[in-house]
């Protein structure tokens, strides 16, 4: 009895302590953090945190409930299914069992309907009589059948063996036939034999020639390998060092290639669907149209050359400005300067640095006498302060053809040519292509 009192007594003593220490357990308290080197923060009401808790404690029991559903209703469901699964299986045995009946109940009617059959047969006189009649007759229809046969088969005995003595005459007669085909026929072959004899002696000639023509034909196709190894690496060589004279000039080769072949009205038109092939059959073949590519590459570079200009217009001469920004040497202010000048002697001829149609040929400003040409693929080049122009508009010119006389027309301080090179309409530094040309023009 006191054991009891003492443990109601701590009991109440703890809830008291708890009851008692609660208001501690949600004091207000701050959340500090630091952005952009500042501190902040941010406080917790003890209504905040008491809600948070309730929350907390609501959605565990929420939580624990649904968990404790769902296993209880799993169970459920597995202990349906396993009935469904029994109750399939008996029904498939009872299925069995029902058709194992129904077969021996037919059974059993089929041996009542035999039995049922006979009987009346036994015991019933007219049946008897009847079935007496029957018999008689099947017994006679059977003597005569029996007869029927017997002359039947010895009629046939008798057509048989006259049959086979036809085809043994028949016979005996085609064996003669081929007895006489045989004979002639060894004729033939010992003839063929003989012929045969003549025709592997001329085909073993022919081997022996054939061997000699392979030998040859497969030294033939080392030195053509050999030769196409080298022409692809000349060409390869021709190829980059032309690719690199027309870097050095600052214009993309493909796309001048291509407004080449334009020009040469050799548009590329190729297509249909793409049918790879497994592997190469003959590798000098390979070889061969690899090379043909580089040769129709090297032309098409040739072509661009021809378009390209780069020489100076004069033999001799001394720059006396250059491409880009410049001290104007009448204002003596910083001005653009799209081109080159090149001083020398008066009348001093003037010559074109690549084929092309000349577009312009007059005075214009401060460019005196001036001329145009242009090559194609974009390019053009002009010729100012000349003291005479050679060609009009309309004339074709050819490489270093005289267009006109070095003077000092215009807006110019002494005797010289200003040389510019456009491409796409802007103006390019003719410096790059005149290095340039030096390598193509070396030799």
């Amino acid at each position: 009895m006191g054991q009891g009192l003492g443990q109601k007594n701590e009991t109440e003593n703890w809830f008291k302590r708890v009851i008692a220490d609660a208001p501690n357990w949600f004091r207000e308290r701050q959340l500090f953090y630091r952005r952009d080197g500042k501190v902040s923060f941010y406080s917790i009401s003890r209504r905040t945190q008491i809600f948070g808790c309730v929350f907390s404690v609501l959605f565990t029991g929420w939580v624990a409930y649904s968990t404790i559903y769902f296993i209880s209703f799993d169970g459920i469901l597995k202990s349906k299914d396993r009935q469904i699964t029994e109750a399939r299986v008996s029904y498939r045995v009872a299925m069995k069992e029902f058709a194992g009946y129904n077969e021996r109940l037919m059974k059993i009617t089929r041996n009542l309907e035999r039995t049922q059959t006979s009987l009346l047969v036994r015991f019933d006189p007219k049946a008897k009589a009847k079935k007496a009649r029957k018999s008689n007759k099947k017994r006679n229809r059977f003597t005569d059948l029996s007869r029927a046969l017997v002359s039947a088969s010895q009629r046939a005995t008798s057509y048989e063996i006259q049959q086979l003595e036809r085809e043994w005459r028949e016979l005996a007669a085609r064996n003669a036939t081929l007895e006489h085909g045989l004979a002639s026929i060894g004729n033939e072959v010992e003839n063929i034999l003989t012929e045969n004899g003549i025709v592997v002696s001329e085909r073993n000639r022919l081997r022996k020639r054939v061997k000699g023509l392979e030998t040859s034909i497969a030294g033939l196709r080392v030195r053509e390998d050999a030769i196409v190894t080298r022409l692809t690496r000349g060409t390869n060589k021709s190829i980059g060092e032309a690719s690199r004279v027309v870097a050095m000039t600052g214009l993309n080769l493909n796309m001048l290639i291509t407004r080449a072949a334009r020009l040469e009205g050799k548009t590329v038109a190729q297509g249909g669907p793409f049918l790879g092939a497994d592997r190469i059959e003959d590798p000098l073949l390979l070889k061969v149209a690899v090379l043909d590519g580089k040769i129709e590459r090297w032309r098409s570079i040739q072509q661009v050359y021809r378009r390209l200009p780069m020489i100076a217009p004069l033999d001799n001469y001394r720059k006396s400005s250059n491409f880009g920004m410049r001290r104007d040497p009448f204002t003596k202010r910083w001005s653009k300067h799209n081109g080159v000048d090149m001083a020398y002697h008066m009348n001093s001829p003037v010559l074109a640095t690549a084929s092309g149609k000349v577009v312009y040929a007059g005075y214009r400003g401060g460019y005196g006498w001036f001329i145009e040409i242009n090559h194609g693929l974009g390019v053009r080049t002009r010729y100012g302060h000349l003291r005479k122009v050679l060609v009009k508009a309309g004339d074709k010119v050819e490489f270093r053809h005289k267009i006109g006389l070095l003077g000092s027309s215009g807006r110019s301080n002494g005797p010289h040519v200003h040389y510019e090179i456009l491409f796409d309409g802007k103006p390019v530094d003719p410096n790059k292509f005149i290095k340039a040309g030096k390598y193509v023009f070396k030799g």
